[in-house]
Parts: C-alpha cells; structure tokens; sequence
C-alpha cells in the first residue's frame, strides 16, 4: 500500500510539473518570446510524443510563423488520435487552405477536396463553430463552380452565423454581397455591426474581430476612429493565435489615414507595413494615393 501511495505521489508530482510548463510556455507566448516557448514544448514531446497541449501549442505557433507543413503535421497527429475533434478539423483545413494560397493555382486544386472535407466536418462537429463557418462562406464564395464553388451553400453557412454569432454574421453577408456586387447593401450591414460595437474586443481569442472590423471601415470608408481604436487594440494584443499579420494592420490603419486626408499619419503607417514586408504590393499602391495627398 505505501508503494503505491509513493507512486501516486510521484505521478501527481510530474503532473504539476507538466502543468507548470504549460503555463511557462503560454507566459512566453504572451511576452512574444516565441523561440523560448517552443524550447518548453519541444522539451515536452521528447518525454512525451503524445502530448496534446504541446503539439496543438506548436502547431499554433507553426502556423503564426507561416511554416505551413510544420503546422500541418501537427494538425494532422491530432487529428489521428482525435478525428472527432471539430477545433483540429478547423486547423488541418484552414491551414491547407493558407498553404493553398502560396503555390500555383494548378497545385492548389489538389488540396480542395480535403480543404473542404475538415472544414465541413468542423462545422458538422460543433454546431456553434464559428470560424469554420466563417472560412467556408469565403471558400465557396471564391472557388469557381467547376470546383465546387457555390454561393447557396455559402448562405447557408452565413445564415447559420446569423444565429450564432450575429456581428460575424453579418461579416459573411456582407462578404456574399460584396462579391455578388452589391456594395450598398454589404456596407448597410456593416454599418449597423459597426454601430452595435461599443469598446474592441478585449479577449486574446476575439482579438482577429479587432482587425476585422478595423478593415471594414478602412474598405467602406465608415466610422474611421472607431477602426483606428479597432486596429491599435488589435496591435497592442497581437499574439500567436492572430493570423493576420502587423503588416496588415499598419496598412489598414493608413488606408484610414489617407481617407482623413492625414497625410503624415499614413505615411507613417505605410512606412511601418513596408518595414515588416518589403515586397508588400498593395501598401506600395496604397503609398503612390498617400504621396498625391
């Protein structure tokens, strides 16, 4: 009986330990102390090959850094021991799909079907998942019919939206309008969300919609302060789990700028978006506007 009491004491003891690391790993994520964390968690998997916390965490952070098959094979390990699980369904699918935009359209056409398949069975799996939702409104919107594009099957993920989360809702009608080519109504939609929020979205998990809603006021030329508070809460809690990159931020924010005609603010910002990604197209249209100002 002591033995085992001992046993169970040791057993306890490398759980705490485990749990320790964890939060030591998030720590530094938090801090952008990315490489120390993935020392944590790579330290994890040699104890432990299965390690569920650690390979979703590097897989997250694999994805952060756009190193696509890393964060694949990541994806894909959970997925083999949790098929069921909706949120892994959404990482392996999203991700193929942000893999899919880097290379030919050619190559990209091999990756559909599977894009498709763990995107779909996310949504299938969680009746409430949002941004699986979300993602397959923007895919069926963009594929061609020959691959299975459809703006049918896209209404039904936004409407579905419309209930479970209204404001991303209304991002994914307005989307659907927008590319059918009716800007008047997208932008009375977005107008009302807008309208409804108040203060940006504080939670690290909801810190995407900060960007999101920061860009439609910079593309809809609507409710400008309110996008700029939108877009600097959203740098100031930038993190791992964000996947639109500082760049994308700063660009937005000197969209807003150039549409308040402030010619040294934009400048600013284009400059900033330029700094972090030299070969940046649209900031170096968006900087020719600024320069006319």
């Amino acid at each position: 009986m002591g033995k085992i009491i001992t046993s169970i004491f040791i057993l306890l003891g490398f759980y705490a330990h485990a749990q320790e690391d964890i939060k030591m790993a998030q720590k530094h994520l938090e801090n952008g102390e990315i490489r120390k964390s993935k020392t944590i968690l790579e330290s994890r998997l040699c104890t432990n090959p299965n390690d569920e916390k650690a390979i979703l965490m590097l897989g997250d952070i694999a994805s952060f850094e756009k190193k696509w098959d890393v964060a694949l094979s990541h994806y894909k390990n959970l997925l083999n021991t949790y098929p069921s699980n909706a949120d892994y369904n959404f990482r392996y699918g999203g991700v193929l799909g942000l893999k899919a935009i880097t290379i030919s359209k050619i190559k990209a056409v091999v990756y559909i079907p599977d894009i498709k398949k763990h995107l779909e069975k996310a949504a299938e799996l969680d009746p409430k998942h949002i941004k699986s939702r979300r993602a397959l409104v923007e895919l069926y919107m963009q594929l061609p019919g020959l691959l299975g594009g459809s703006e049918s099957k896209a209404q039904r993920y936004a409407n579905e939206l419309k209930i479970i989360a209204p404001r991303e809702g209304a991002l994914s009608q307005a989307y659907i309008l927008k590319q059918t080519g009716k800007e008047n109504e997208a932008k009375t939609i977005v107008q009302n969300a807008l309208s409804q929020i108040r203060n940006p979205y504080a939670s690290p998990g909801q810190n995407y919609l900060n960007y999101e809603f920061g860009k439609i006021t910079a593309e809809y030329d609507i409710d400008l302060q309110k996008g700029l508070k939108l877009l600097d809460t959203y740098i100031k809690n930038y993190n791992y789990k964000d996947m639109h990159s500082l760049e994308w931020a700063y660009y937005r924010k000197a969209q807003i700028h150039t549409h308040l005609k402030n010619k040294q603010e934009a400048t600013e910002y284009i400059d900033k978006a330029l700094a972090l990604k030299g070969d940046f197209e649209e900031a170096k249209l968006e900087k020719k506007k600024i320069q006319k100002l």
